[in-house]
Parts: structure tokens; sequence; C-alpha cells
């Protein structure tokens, strides 16, 4: 019996259903599994804190490790910038990490284009 032959309250047709959904299920699954495209991920605690954060900011990707939850909680921000549109200010190209702890951040090491060539730039400060 084909599954076109099959009456809907019958077990072969209700198996021939379960099938094709589990088959538009597995490839859905193989899908996230190639690539996710997304602009912000958060990945929370079991308490359902966020604890890491990626994501674009402006023209600014960011990745946010937070040892604990909260905007004075210590943490390290990873950053590349883009280049600044010309319909706006920005800080250019650079890349860098930052070590956050109370609201600030007192280390900063990054890197800048100046002249042509990439410089590094150490921040560090006493609050």
């Amino acid at each position: 019996m084909t599954p076109q032959e099959r009456r809907p309250g019958d077990l072969d047709h209700w198996r021939d259903q379960v099938e094709d959904r589990l088959r538009a299920l597995e490839q859905l699954v193989q899908r996230f599994a190639d690539e996710v495209v997304t602009r912000r991920l958060v990945v929370v605690d079991p308490d359902g804190r966020d604890r890491i954060v990626a994501g674009i900011v402006g023209m600014t990707a960011e990745l946010r490790l937070m040892a604990t939850a909260g905007p004075s909680a210590p943490a390290v921000l990873l950053f590349a910038n883009g280049p600044a549109r010309p319909s706006e200010r920005g800080l250019g190209p650079g890349v860098g990490l930052q070590l956050w702890a109370g609201g600030e951040a007192p280390v900063e090491v990054a890197l800048w284009p100046d002249d042509g060539r990439w410089r590094p730039a150490v921040h560090l400060s006493e609050r």
C-alpha cells in the first residue's frame, strides 16, 4: 500500500507522517550544526544569569565573559572594531582586550592603526 492509498486513521499513515516530520527536524538540526546566524548570543548559568555574551554593538564585535552577573561584576571583554562609517564618528579599526571590575575597565591592551602601522596601546588606571 502506497502512502497515498492509506487512510488518515491508518497506523501506517500516522507512522509515515511521523517519519516525514522527523526527517524535517533532523535536517533543521543539521543546519544548526553547520551555522547559526544571529546578532547576539547569550549563555546563561544554571540560575539564568548572563555569563557569556557575544554580539555586535555599533561597529564593534564583542565577546564578554562575566565572573558573576551584574553591572559591576568582574569581566573580560574581547573586542574588534570595524572601520567607522563615513556618516559616523567612531574609533576606527582596532582590536583589544579589557578587564572590567566595579563598572570600570582599569586594564586595556589594544592594537590601533597609526600612520599605516598597527601600534600597541596599554592603558592601566587605578580608580
